[in-house]
This record gives C-alpha cells, structure tokens and sequence, in this order.
C-alpha cells in the first residue's frame, strides 16, 4: 500500500472541506492545523486526521502508526470524556466518509434526545 505525503493529506483535507461546506445548513466549517494533526470544526462537531509526519519524537509516517495513535487517543480520553471521542475510522475515499460521519452525527444526536437536558458538547471523531 502507498503510503500518503502531506501534499496528498492536504488535498483530502480540501475535498472533505469542499464536502462539508455543500452538505451543511450551518455556518462554513473551519479548519485548524496542528503540528501533528488537521482538525476540522463543523457544527457541533470536530474531526481530526493525524498528519503523515516525523519528528523523531513521533512518527505518523505509515497508516498503520497513525491508525494506532488514533486508538490509543480514543482508549486513553474517552475514559475522562467518553461522551466527547466516538470513533476511529478509516478513510477510503470522501463520499464513504461523508456517510459514516453522517450517521455518527445522527448516532450523536439521537442519544441527546434520549438524555435531555445534558449540555451541549462537541464530539471528536478521530480519523
């Protein structure tokens, strides 16, 4: 498998903003760059996707580095805030995404409904 370069995990990041701005009622989602991650805000909810870097102190490099960084992520925050990290999942390719995301939103905001009266939160979707 090829692995990806930060040029090509740009354009991802292009094509799931491009995405997400034409399926959202909500005000434009904005997109924030750490030095290891791209986050992405859109309405009540933020995804990150791990950069393919090194910096000898962390290595992302290959998919299967970032795949487990993302689980160990998930495993060690969702035990002080299991409400705000929902799920590592693998990206193929926008549309798929797009409708994964879609269904973690609705998941999300069914359980609201179902918990009333809970404050607003922001949910990570670690990718």
């Amino acid at each position: 498998m090829k692995e990806i370069t930060l040029d090509d995990h740009h354009r991802l990041l292009e094509g799931l903003l491009s995405s997400l701005t034409r399926g959202s009622g909500d005000e434009a989602p904005r997109h924030i760059e750490t030095h290891i991650s791209s986050v992405i805000l859109s309405g009540d909810f933020a995804y990150k996707i791990k950069k393919p870097v090194n910096f000898g102190f962390l290595d992302f490099t290959t998919l299967d580095r970032r795949r487990h960084f993302c689980g160990e992520e998930i495993r060690l925050n969702s035990r002080l805030a299991p409400q705000i990290y929902l799920d590592v999942v693998p990206i193929s390719g926008a549309r798929r995404l797009l409708r994964r995301i879609s269904s973690l939103q609705k998941k999300r905001r069914r359980s609201r409904v179902v918990k009333s009266r809970k404050p607003k939160f922001t949910g990570f979707l670690i990718l």
